[in-house]
């Protein structure tokens, strides 16, 4: 009827005057964060100096973070009466988007992700609301979550936000997420067989080993609270049997008790045969039942041990390993440095801590810092902090854009166009390639040495609980040098080789304190270790301080021999028997595996006694591997010939890290699932499909790392499937939820 090119247009009509006075929807505020961040902190922060600007706290690259919109109602103008608006001043059923955009060339972004709001997927805007109240309930922000995939770069997150009657606001801000760091586990897993304690004729238990299995869902509150990506790296560092019941007294404040100090030693004795890895974390983790108390976890420089499942233990120990101190609460801490955020009480965590895998929020009213001995805990801002750029968690800058290629190309005459200006600064700033690749320098590698282990008792007794020869890093990681020396001398009295005793001052996870600043030192007994070269048999060891000689021993007439050595595979078990003469009496043992043709041997077992060990396919590689005998008695080490053992038919379990066994979530929040599975290699399997199934029927995700709604109150089971090769594993846990009345 009418010519195409006719365009019809609304009639437009000036806006009524009373509109203006209308509320309109306006975002207030962005929080990015993945375990802790500032947000308006001049609003609850009482001192300045622990303030920082919004989301300044490092964000660490693939890891999920919650995006937590802040929204208002804004008016046009002061309309006032009684002190209260004359309008409405609340606007439900708000809920939005966001899009994370990734920058190139300094300047340019390209859409990653566009992301919806998380359930229930609607908020009520406010005209005013209680900070506390706000910023302590998850329910009063609109949430988004950034897949752990797509947290890597520098990114621009659009906001944008709607409600009915078109209200609508957007804002964009800008993140950095260029630095990636990786928790680097190795288990050293300890059975049990010993008295139920200290007192005379207690009965005796045995008790197996933890795997390795145990090792990944025993680190899940690690993962959560440290600035680590997602993905860890596990390994075994092989098995030990411990006899002595772990209840007894510590020393003093600031120390573990002596059997606790004899198990370090042993613990650090297992990771010398391992090679004692300087690109790792080791920790010892026990069995559960295990006779301990007070005291139930320990750490003494590069070595930390705790009990099988004791999450918080563990976060605990391997912070003493990335050298943070105690927090001041519970009578120990006493550290000067650490802040106290005014008006929280001591230990606080500071800021508002988030749990990302149920959203759970944490306040600084009454969370600690963990590594304090008061609970309930989380990480505090300056615990974080050190943790950030931590050289014992391999920080490495990823994922940045090719601006260093435009500024290239800048020096070029030809190049006349214009570059525009970058966007707007971001916080924190990229971290420094230059000095992460210094940090990573300092690594170390392996070589011949002598290793001593053992206990520094009171008035200088010695006692050496390992003496090996073998090929292992020289480095005492958390030790203080003494005055002590240990030498090996020959058939004239002539010095080989000589190093000095470095004490290790042990930490007690009980609440006895510790002594912080390196001042534990000269606390006995305390663990000493020491790496001499292996240069020469020699003829005669001996420590002394000075002239006086504190301990010493001869070299037999002959070396050790390694009679007879051999193996047997039967059902999922691998049984290894040995012969020995030797001229020592009970001479340490050993076993090792290779998975590279014995270039590099990895601990299998220590501390051998009785000619015979057996062991679970779990605990050895997932393939054809080469397994060797060593046999020491401090001036000889010998191996025998490498016996090819074939496990390539076991299949390696995977483990749940959340949720975990009868975790407790609210019906409807996000609830995140996962997943890994791990060689006893500590190589990643390639995962070919994931299956996440939710009571029997639903499947409800099919990534390793997944967040799905929470099911409705009541017990449920959840079950990971997982395809790779021609294997499909499985893991299963039982977790429950609970209703929250609405109001």
């Amino acid at each position: 009827m009418f010519p195409k090119d006719i365009e019809f247009y609304e009639p437009i009509y000036p806006e009524p005057p009373w509109k203006k006075f209308l509320p309109y929807l306006s975002i207030d505020g962005i929080e990015v964060t993945q375990a802790i961040q500032y947000y308006k902190a001049h609003l609850h922060l009482t001192d300045s100096n622990d303030r920082g600007p919004d989301n300044s706290v490092t964000l660490v690259a693939n890891k999920p973070a919650y995006i937590r919109v802040y929204l208002r109602t804004r008016v046009n103008a002061p309309l006032i009466f009684k002190g209260s608006p004359v309008f409405s001043t609340e606007i439900s059923d708000v809920t939005g988007q966001v899009e994370v955009s990734r920058r190139r060339f300094g300047s340019l972004y390209s859409q990653a992700i566009v992301l919806d709001a998380l359930p229930p997927g609607k908020v009520t805007a406010r005209y005013s609301i209680d900070y506390t109240q706000e910023r302590g309930s998850i329910v009063n922000t609109l949430n988004f979550l950034i897949p752990a995939d797509e947290m890597c770069g520098n990114l621009r997150l659009k906001v944008t936000v709607t409600a009915p009657s078109n209200y609508q606001d957007e804002t964009t801000i800008y993140i950095n997420v260029t630095l990636r760091q990786t928790l680097r586990l190795r288990g050293v897993f300890v059975g049990y067989n010993g008295p139920t304690s200290t007192s005379p004729n207690a009965p005796t238990i045995t008790l197996n080993a933890p795997t390795i299995n145990d090792l990944e869902t025993t680190s899940a509150m690690t993962l959560r609270v440290y600035p680590v990506q997602s993905d860890a790296v596990y390994g075994s560092a092989g098995t030990i049997t411990w006899n002595l019941p772990l209840t007894d007294a510590a020393t003093q404040p600031g120390a573990c008790s002596p059997n606790w100090d004899a198990l370090i030693a042993a613990v650090r004795a297992q990771q010398v045969l391992d090679g004692n890895r300087t690109d790792v974390l080791y920790y010892g983790l026990l069995p559960v039942g295990i006779p301990m108390g007070p005291i139930i976890g320990c750490s003494g420089g590069g070595t930390s041990t705790g009990s099988d499942g004791d999450q918080e233990t563990m976060a605990h120990e391997l912070s003493h390993h990335c050298t943070l101190p105690h927090a001041p609460c519970g009578g120990v801490g006493t550290v000067p440095w650490f802040p106290t955020y005014e008006p929280y009480p001591s230990a606080s965590i500071g800021e508002y801590g988030l749990d990302i895998d149920n959203g759970a929020i944490l306040s600084p009213v009454n969370h600690k810092d963990l590594m304090s001995y008061c609970g309930p805990v989380w990480i505090s801002l300056y615990n974080y902090g050190r943790l950030v750029n931590n050289a014992r968690l391999h920080p490495e800058t990823v994922c940045q854009d090719d601006i260093f290629i435009w500024d290239k190309l800048k020096q070029y005459k030809k190049y006349k166009f214009k570059f525009p200006p970058p966007p707007e600064a971001v916080w924190p700033p990229i971290p420094d390639p230059e000095t992460i690749l210094k940090r990573d320098m300092n690594e170390l590698e392996p070589i011949k040495v002598i290793a001593i282990t053992g206990i520094l008792h009171p008035e200088d007794r010695i006692e050496i609980t390992s003496l090996l020869r073998l090929e292992a890093v020289p480095r005492v990681v958390g030790g203080t040098k003494t005055d002590i020396l240990a030498e090996l001398l020959d058939e004239k009295g002539e010095t080989v080789t000589q190093s000095y005793l470095y004490e290790v001052p042990t930490c007690g996870s009980s609440g006895c304190g510790c002594q912080e600043g390196g001042s534990g030192a000269g606390v006995r007994p305390t663990v000493f270790q020491a790496f001499l070269a292996d240069v020469a048999s020699g003829y005669l060891f001996h420590i002394r301080r000075g002239k006086e000689v504190l301990w010493r021993r001869e070299a037999p007439q002959r070396s050790p021999e390694i009679e007879d050595f051999d193996f047997k595979v039967s059902d999922k078990y691998l049984t290894v028997s040995w012969k020995i003469g030797s001229a020592v009496e009970d001479p340490e043992c050993g076993l090792q595996w290779s998975v590279d043709d014995g270039r590099t041997w990895n601990a299998l077992a220590g501390g051998l006694h009785g000619g015979r060990a057996r062991f679970e396919f779990s605990q050895l590689p997932d393939r054809e591997f080469l397994l060797r005998l060593l046999v020491s008695d401090g001036f000889f080490t010998m191996a025998s010939d490498p016996k090819i053992v074939d496990s390539s038919g076991f299949v390696p379990a995977p483990s749940i890290l959340s949720p975990h066994e009868d975790q407790l979530f609210i019906s409807g929040n996000m609830m995140r699932c996962r997943g890994v599975i791990t060689s006893p290699t500590g190589e990643p399997i390639k995962v070919e499909e994931v299956d996440w199934i939710l009571d029997g029927e639903s499947r409800v995700a099919t990534r390793l790392d997944a967040f799905i709604e929470a099911p409705s109150e009541g017990e449920h089971k959840l079950t990971l499937l997982i395809h790779f090769g021609k294997h499909s594993v499985e893991k299963t846990v039982v977790f429950y939820t609970v209703a929250i009345p609405k109001e």
